[in-house]
């Protein structure tokens, strides 16, 4: 009998074994929990480091070329076209060959070499910054703080993006624009949609009561 009694006591574990045991399962639990809450800042953490990157993008200008091919069939030929016109009109107009005709091909020439040469009408990239916007033609650049645009006025064409766009005071030399935002790309080979919104809605915010603004309203609601 008392070779039971202390193999029985044998089998039973010790207040001090019990005490450990505990200990252990709250120091995994206490490295459990600890593990958990590493994982969750790591998850915040590279959470913070993508928003901060997203914003460090948004911040970031962007740059839209025209495609270099469209931009000589579009604008670059035409005007050298123009060049050469012109001065045969003038030559023609001098020798009396059809003299009314002559002077409606110099008037239409001048026009577009002013508008390409003199004016730089047509851009060849837009850099798009959070705070400006600024049209690239060659060596010339025109750039506009957003908040220092009190006027603009958008004839748009929706068919490639398409719009003339007139801003502040613009004289025959300055302030206009015309932009073909479907042929115009970013590094990542984005379309100039945004450009082209963005001049929309500046028009929209601007004179709210425009013909043009309150028949985009309604070309939208009949959508």
């Amino acid at each position: 009998m008392s070779t039971s009694k202390s193999s029985s006591t044998s089998k039973r574990p010790s207040a001090d074994d019990r005490a450990a045991t505990r200990t252990a399962a709250v120091t995994s639990a206490d490295a459990a929990t600890t593990a958990a809450t590493d994982a969750a800042t790591s998850a915040d953490a590279a959470t913070s480091a993508d928003a901060a990157a997203r914003t460090d993008a948004a911040a970031k200008p962007v740059t839209y070329t025209y495609d270099r091919r469209r931009y000589v069939i579009d604008v670059l030929l035409p005007n050298y076209v123009s060049i050469i016109v012109l001065i045969a009109a003038v030559v023609l107009f001098a020798l009396g060959f059809i003299r009314w005709l002559m002077l409606f091909l110099v008037v239409v020439c001048l026009y577009s070499i002013l508008n390409a040469f003199l004016a730089h009408a047509y851009p060849e990239q837009v850099i798009l910054a959070p705070d400006s916007i600024t049209f690239v033609t060659g060596k010339h650049k025109s750039t506009y703080k957003l908040s220092q645009i009190t006027q603009i006025r958008v004839r748009e064409a929706p068919q490639g993006l398409r719009s003339y766009v007139r801003i502040n005071k613009a004289t025959p030399l300055q302030g206009r624009f015309y932009l073909t935002c479907g042929d115009m790309t970013d590094a990542q080979g984005n379309d100039a949609r945004e450009v082209y919104k963005l001049l929309l809605d500046l028009e929209a915010k601007l004179d709210p009561n425009g013909l043009r603004v309150r028949a985009r309203r309604q070309q939208q609601k009949g959508e």
